[in-house]
């Protein structure tokens, strides 16, 4: 018997967590014999963002936890200026031991008449097609190339749309190398926050992304509203003063200069990032003060800021508490912040934050 080959290629600039459960679910329904992501070195419909070595490591980090997935490197180690699906299927070979599927999406199969010889390819391989988010079926290739068409959910994620940061979706370790590497979003992130602002937004992300998910939260989204929460902190004083003038005049006769990021902050994180979630702009504009009635996202992102660990001492204790439940931690983290700021006698009183006190600690 003939073993099953299931083959996924692509750029994966970056791989995300579609990727994987896409893959998955093919793998299992397919009950294939192994399952090959195919790194592609030089894409013929896109210049990736990040170099060839880089999509590996993201490949490998992603892959880390899937022992049923594994990489082929015969795209990425190939001489050939442009790669072809039907040169590197034939290069495999084994077409008597091995059966393939290749693994494709509704954008691609709408393209799939224009594949080097795809006459050839799809004697020889079995296309396996996965739908997605507003690409239609296209039923003429689907049935001109005998496809299989999965029954997946459409998921409203792309690669480009995690490099633009108007969505995340990616394993933990794979946000941390885009962070540590200032890949994609990071470029645009640089133009307001750097140095150690910028780290200490990284740090934050990653402790949302931790707490969230310990508290079955959606980690990725936290990420995003950890990563962008300081993304104010680098405006001039003059330029805060005038946006809090425009935008934000009441807010500004009610908290101290040191607030003013928070609010200008969903300015930006809406403007520049294209952030409509509600919830995390919400996270932003008051993760410095807080209030009544916080999200759990808000405190989340609220207690993140307070607790990084670069701020130079053992929040360890906290951080496990929260991650046990963000509800009870919250509280702790606020009596705490209470009995610090009463120690060091820092006037910490707004209206936001007398508001948050009052609600929470019957302050």
């Amino acid at each position: 018997m003939k073993k099953r080959i299931l083959l996924f290629g692509g750029s994966f600039d970056p791989i995300h967590n579609a990727h994987l459960e896409l893959t998955l679910q093919a793998y299992n329904e397919l009950k294939v014999d192994k399952c090959y992501f195919i790194l592609a070195k030089n894409p013929r419909w896109k210049k990736p963002l990040s170099t060839s070595k880089q999509r590996l490591e993201m490949l490998e980090l992603a892959l880390k936890d899937y022992k049923q997935f594994e990489i082929s490197l015969i795209e990425y180690n190939s001489n050939r200026e442009v790669t072809y699906t039907y040169d590197t299927i034939m290069e495999m070979g084994n077409f008597n031991e091995n059966e393939y599927y290749y693994l494709i999406g509704t954008d691609q199969l709408e393209l799939l008449n224009k594949w080097y010889k795809i006459d050839e390819l799809s004697s020889i391989v079995h296309f396996v097609v996965f739908k997605r988010y507003s690409y239609p079926v296209n039923e003429n290739n689907l049935k001109k190339y005998h496809c299989t068409l999965l029954n997946n959910k459409e998921l409203d994620i792309s690669s480009t749309k995690i490099r633009n940061l108007n969505a995340l979706s990616s394993p933990r370790n794979v946000l941390e190398y885009i962070a540590k590497n200032n890949l994609y979003y990071f470029v645009e992130i640089n133009k307001y926050i750097q140095n150690k602002r910028l780290e200490h937004s990284k740090s934050v992300a990653l402790l949302c992304y931790d707490i969230a998910k310990n508290n079955n939260i959606d980690p990725n989204v936290a990420y995003l509203a950890g990563l962008l929460h300081d993304i104010a902190k680098g405006i001039e004083p003059n330029r805060s003063e005038m946006l809090m003038d425009e935008y934000f005049p009441l807010e500004k006769k009610l908290v101290g200069k040191w607030a003013y990021h928070q609010f200008i902050g969903v300015l930006i994180a809406q403007e520049k990032f294209n952030v409509t979630s509600k919830d995390i702009l919400n996270s932003i504009e008051y993760h410095s003060t807080g209030r009544e009635k916080m999200s759990p996202l808000e405190k989340i992102v609220f207690v993140a800021d307070k607790l990084d660990p670069l701020r130079g001492w053992d929040s360890t204790s906290l951080i496990n508490e929260c991650k046990k439940d963000i509800n009870i931690g919250f509280i702790e983290v606020l009596n705490s912040n209470v009995e610090f700021f009463k120690i060091h006698k820092i006037n910490y009183k707004n209206y936001f934050t007398e508001k948050c006190l009052k609600y929470y600690l019957g302050e």
